[in-house]
């Protein structure tokens, strides 16, 4: 599909997802754990962070607009989490020295259950290729789509 779209044409940058949705009205149960919204004071571990990522004013926009939130152990930050524009959960990070803690599931619960009470259905996309993330995925209980979607950009 993606090579139909993109004959004769030029885009530099592409992407395969597959969707994945939370279909639950529960959500899933996580450990109790210390997470609250990102600062400014965050906004550069996250930029520097989050590699699949490179426009720090996203990053910044989603923090002054409360839809970035951070995992804290001991009064640091060891993961966080974000909501895109248009609703979808995202920007999921460990940072590698807290990492198999189950602090990326607790992240995701967290979104999971902030936006079901606010009557939607969570979901993101996740980067084929990336077992991590779909294990997490079907971990948390989420409904994993089959077919493939692509983005392509400039």
């Amino acid at each position: 599909m993606a090579a139909y779209i993109t004959q004769g044409r030029s885009f530099p940058h592409s992407l395969t997802v597959c969707q994945a949705a939370y279909l639950e009205k529960e959500p899933p149960r996580a450990l109790e754990a210390d997470i609250r919204p990102l600062t400014e004071e965050q906004a550069e571990t996250v930029f520097h962070s989050y590699e699949a990522m490179d426009d720090p004013a996203y990053i910044r926009e989603l923090i002054s607009r409360g839809q970035m939130w951070g995992l804290f152990k001991d009064s640091l930050l060891a993961g966080f989490i974000g909501e895109h524009l248009e609703g979808s959960m995202g920007l999921l990070e460990v940072l590698p020295e807290h990492r198999g803690r189950g602090y990326g599931y607790a992240l995701e619960s967290f979104l999971i259950g902030r936006t079901l009470a606010r009557g939607s259905i969570p979901f993101c996309q996740v980067v084929t290729g990336n077992r991590p993330s779909l294990a997490l995925q079907k971990k948390l209980g989420m409904a994993i789509s089959k077919g493939k979607t692509y983005w392509l950009f400039n």
